[in-house]
């Protein structure tokens, strides 16, 4: 049985964690965010925000996927995927 996902409260946790982690104001980001055109993110920080999603979501996320992130909702897609293949609960 493959477990229920709530991509809403991933996508909130998400959102919550790269504006941390780019000090951006939680209005400014949505689901179609861009990371590199509309984040600046670059490679470093693209590993940096791989390391931090899989330590919050208690996943390991597959470096093909991740190289593949191009806006936020990429990144929730990937965690849910990630719930779908693997019996981790979801953190609180």
């Amino acid at each position: 049985m493959t477990p229920l996902v709530d991509k809403t409260r991933i996508e909130t946790k998400v959102i919550e964690l790269l504006c941390a982690h780019f000090s951006t104001h939680r209005g400014a980001m949505t689901a179609r965010s861009r990371l590199v055109e509309d984040l600046n993110a670059d490679s470093v920080d693209l590993v940096e925000i791989s390391m931090l999603i899989g330590e919050a979501f208690n996943l390991d996320l597959p470096s093909d996927e991740v190289a593949g992130w191009q806006i936020v909702a990429d990144i929730t897609r990937s965690i849910a995927d990630g719930y779908r293949r693997s019996p981790v609960e979801f953190p609180n």
